[in-house]
């Protein structure tokens, strides 16, 4: 049997060397002041029963795109646009692009870059002040209408065969 390769550190990216922006209205903001980027592709599956087997199928049928940007509270525009939903009724799509870059694994694996489309406001969860904490901060939930990845890793040669 074949020894398992195992994964060097100059083979993974390192979390924090990523760059985010969004793009509102045609205009592009930094976000300098993200800590941390999550989404979620759940893909919803139904099961049905074919005739001649009694093992029940299974076919996807839809997508749904969700994420959540946790960020130090510095600067107005998430607020804005989620006040200018609350108090006026026009709601305002962004994408989010964030990449991943680590110049120690570059040569590795690459870079990786992520588009979420055509997001729209969940809610944003504000900290007005919180005595035991250190800094303001917030997380602004939202739903994407399409991914894109126009940069992927490199798949190692060490994981095939």
């Amino acid at each position: 049997m074949a020894q398992m390769a195992t994964v060097k550190s100059n083979e993974l990216a390192k979390s924090r060397l990523a760059t985010c922006y969004t793009v509102i209205n045609g205009k592009r903001y930094s976000v300098m002041n993200a800590k941390k980027l999550e989404y979620k592709i759940d893909i919803e599956t139904q099961e049905f029963g074919v005739l001649g087997t009694l093992i029940d199928q299974a076919g996807q049928t839809k997508v749904k795109i969700t994420g959540k940007l946790s960020q130090f509270d510095n600067d107005p525009i998430f607020h804005d646009l989620a006040i200018k939903y609350a108090t006026k009724g026009e709601q305002t799509f962004f994408d989010i692009y964030a990449t991943n870059e680590d110049p120690t694994s570059v040569g590795n694996i690459g870079r990786r870059t992520v588009i979420l489309k055509d997001c729209v406001f969940k809610g944003v969860n504000t900290v007005a002040f919180d005595v035991e904490g250190k800094y303001l901060e917030k997380e602004i939930e939202f739903i994407a209408g399409g991914i894109e990845y126009p940069e992927q890793f490199k798949l190692s040669d060490k994981m095939e065969g």
